[in-house]
């Protein structure tokens, strides 16, 4: 899985932007590690 970093969002700092991504990319390796395929997809196809 490769994590995109964005350009910080208006109004966003760019480590704000990236703690989000840090916390999606988690979000889906537990997802994944729970077995929860589904959720990992839909958690890695949000971009």
């Amino acid at each position: 899985m490769y994590v995109v970093l964005e350009p910080a969002k208006e109004g966003k700092s760019t480590y704000a932007n990236l703690a989000e991504t840090c916390q999606i990319a988690a979000d889906a390796v537990w997802s994944l590690k729970s077995g929860d395929y589904l959720r990992f997809l839909e958690l890695t196809n949000e971009t």
